[in-house]
């Protein structure tokens, strides 16, 4: 599988007469046997079997670290990349943070060691400083705004471990000025975006067919939502792009790899049993189909393009299928670890259905109104407060819901809401929200420019419906989302890598 990610990738996007060196190829493929290589994968390995069935502890940490610093010896890698696929395979976010290991009162997590080895090992590879890219300035005037909020939040009084929370996830988005800077390969981080996803779908499928084991992922997701199952995590969103990749490749190029890996990764995505992410993955899904048949209409033709649609929307509720039916199967909404500490008035045993279609009275539009929009409302009133130049990092928001489990965040109170838009303007105000909103919207810029860019064939219906998901979930302004984001956020302005080996 992992071999062929690499070589499908790189058909997707060959530079202009690529004819690569046998000898360099061979290199490449064996390149899995080498000690470093192999040390980062099952460091990495390790990682996600403690994931699974052991309480969060700060062997994670170096084990990220340790992956990182060995996968990225992989040549078709490299330290951003390889730092990408780890921080995507293992959970974090939601029921991952539940209970995390803490050194001196501060929680650690597996992803600190992956930031922590992409920093040390990206640093040495920068080839110049330049900032003459239009999403360069943009991230350089983000990160300028980060700064200002700092000061703000500090003169507003606001606690310095939620400054300190803010600042690491705004500071990761600085790792885009780092790969371009470096002159990172856009196909390794194709790559370790597609290994990453795909390692993560197989975690999140192991942990529903695997037995509860306490102190585990599953066990802690039982409790987070007060016993159902919901495997809804901050990385998810990279599955979106994802499938973007995959059903151009179906649509163009279909085989039956493809398909059980496009399927894989679907159902990874209805195991989260989140109804905007569904919504994101089937309409990211149909675009994708829709641009790559367009675009190639003249060679597929009417009747291969029906029929590789209609693969691909049983390949959709194929998944969706074996997803709901592997949690409903599995009946654990009864076990004790699920119903500890039940939220009042709440039915752990609420089907999943119910709650995909608003039947669930927890999940109706009655109760996202009460809930979700209510958070939205407090943010607008924390924004009104200071329009300009906003309450400075650090600063929370009121909420009226709770999570089962230990929450790192004040009682009552949280850093951001699910929209990464009013969560920047509440800590920057109208200036911080215009200069993320043109950060994000940049990749649809560079697209423009670049309408013959193979790449952009799969990329641009995965970032829409990325774009589409920051407007109901926090991955883009909590935890390490931002991480990934970077490097997507500049892949149309990096170029493929010539082989030293291939002639000018």
């Amino acid at each position: 599988m992992a071999e062929h990610i690499v070589r499908g990738t790189a058909a997707q996007d060959p530079p202009a007469g690529d004819q690569s060196d046998p000898r360099v190829e061979r290199r490449t493929r064996s390149s899995f046997r080498s000690p470093a290589v192999l040390i980062g994968v099952l460091a990495l390995v390790t990682a996600i079997v403690t994931s699974i069935t052991l309480p969060p502890s700060l062997l994670s940490v170096a084990l990220g670290f340790i992956a990182v610093v060995g996968l990225s010896r992989e040549p078709r890698l490299g330290p951003l990349p390889a730092a990408l696929l780890a921080l995507i395979a293992i959970p974090y976010g939601r029921a991952a943070d539940n209970d995390l290991a803490e050194l001196a009162g501060i929680p650690f997590r597996f992803q600190d060691g992956v930031v922590l080895a992409a920093g040390l090992l990206a640093l040495p590879a920068l080839r110049h400083i330049s900032f003459r890219t239009g999403i360069s300035r943009l991230i350089a005037a983000f990160l300028v705004v980060g700064l200002v909020a700092v000061l703000i939040g500090a003169i507003e009084g606001q606690a310095n471990r939620d400054i300190l929370r803010d600042v690491r996830w705004w500071a990761l988005y600085g790792f885009g000025l780092l790969a371009l800077w470096a002159g990172t390969d856009r196909r390794a981080i194709v790559r370790g975006l597609l290994i990453g996803a795909t390692v993560f779908a197989v975690v999140l499928f192991l942990v529903v067919v695997l037995p509860v084991f306490s102190g585990g992922l599953e066990a802690r997701a039982l409790v987070y939502d007060w016993g159902r199952l919901r495997l809804q995590f901050s990385n998810s969103i990279f599955l979106i792009p994802a499938l973007a990749y995959l059903a151009t490749r179906l649509t163009v190029r279909p085989s039956w790899r493809d398909a059980g890996w496009l399927t894989l990764l679907f159902l990874a995505v209805v195991l989260s049993v989140t109804r905007m992410s569904i919504l994101a993955g089937l309409a990211t899904v149909g675009l994708a189909f829709v641009w790559a048949a367009w675009t190639h209409r003249r060679s597929i033709g009417i009747v291969p393009t029906v029929v590789r649609g209609a693969g691909l929307a049983l390949l959709v509720v194929l998944a969706s299928v074996v997803a709901v039916g592997s949690i409903v199967a599995g009946a654990r909404f009864e076990d004790s670890l699920a119903t500890a500490g039940e939220e009042p008035g709440s039915d752990a045993s609420g089907d999943v259905v119910d709650r995909i279609l608003f039947q669930d009275p927890n999940s109706s539009i009655g109760a996202i109104e009460r809930g979700r929009f209510a958070t939205y409302r407090s943010a607008l009133d924390v924004i009104r407060t200071s329009p300009i130049l906003g309450s400075g990092l650090g600063t929370l928001v009121a909420i009226d819901f709770t999570f089962g489990g230990s929450r790192p965040s004040t009682p009552g109170m949280q850093p951001g809401v699910d929209d990464a838009y009013l969560t920047v303007a509440m800590k920057t105000g109208v200036i911080g929200l215009l200069v993320y909103a043109a950060m994000m919207a940049w990749p649809l810029w560079a697209f423009i420019r670049r309408r013959r860019d193979r790449m952009a064939w799969w990329f641009i219906p995965g970032w829409l419906g990325v774009l589409g998901l920051s407007l109901t979930q926090s991955f883009a302004t909590t935890g390490y989302g931002p991480f990934g984001l970077a490097l997507l956020l500049v892949l149309l302005d990096l170029r493929p890598r010539r082989r030293a080996s291939q002639p000018a």
